[in-house]
């Protein structure tokens, strides 16, 4: 990897950590109702200004009034916003970015909500006024939650939660269909794993009381990172 390149994306995410710290008083918490929503359920963004792991989207959205922050670098740095809708959407805004660069528009509906034995199923777009379909990256999406008791169940472990993502998009996914993984513990630190483009990512993430901090392997030979900060509106 370029020695260059990789001072400008570590130098992004850090001076962006220290911006993005003022964005909630310290030891913020994202409320799900009246409880603290734990970190294996946390749904926070990856690369690009949309819930899910490294670049691929997951069918999940933000809570209700929830405002998450972010900046990431890989390829191109970016800064974004996400808003949450009545537990059924999200929209979210970024300058830069590995999808087009300059300023993009991003939506998420979620079709069908998650219960005990079914995913949720949600649609998307990224940078919906792109003006080509390389920029423009609309996606169908299905996500389950593997809750802790089942998966303690089938391997034994305590205090492991997994998430299971496909799903199928143009644009960015290349007209191809994508799939990921994220594995997480009990203290907050997560596994991610995604085919996206044919092409395979892998990272972790960590999450606690409103804040995260995401970093993966693109591709096998760039380094990516983005930190987060959410907060619920009242």
């Amino acid at each position: 990897m370029n020695p260059h390149r990789l001072y400008r994306t570590t130098r992004a995410v850090l001076v962006s950590a220290v911006g993005l710290s003022q964005c909630a008083t310290a030891g913020a918490q994202v409320q799900d109702g009246s409880r603290v929503r734990p970190a294996a359920e946390a749904r926070l963004p990856g690369l690009e200004s949309m819930t899910g792991l490294l670049r691929a989207p997951s069918a999940y959205v933000p809570g209700r009034r929830e405002v998450t922050l972010l900046a990431s670098g890989s390829h191109r740095t970016m800064a974004g916003a996400l808003l949450g809708f009545d537990e059924r959407g999200e929209i979210g805004i970024n300058s830069g970015g590995e999808n087009g660069g300059g300023t993009g528009l991003n939506a998420k509906i979620n079709l069908v909500p998650e219960t005990l034995l079914l995913p949720a199923v949600s649609a998307g777009v990224l940078n919906a006024f792109g003006t080509s379909g390389a920029n423009r990256s609309g996606y169908l999406v299905v996500s389950k939650y593997v809750i802790p008791y089942f998966v303690e169940a089938l391997t034994g472990k305590r205090n492991l939660a997994v998430k299971l993502h496909a799903g199928y998009g143009g644009g960015l996914y290349r007209n191809q269909p994508f799939v990921g993984a994220e594995v997480w513990s009990g203290n907050g630190v997560a596994a991610l794993g995604e085919v996206v483009a044919g092409r395979v990512n892998v990272g972790a993430r960590y999450s606690h009381r409103g804040y995260g901090v995401t970093l993966g392997l693109l591709e096998g030979k760039r380094l990516g990172g983005s930190v987060s900060c959410t907060v619920t509106l009242q």
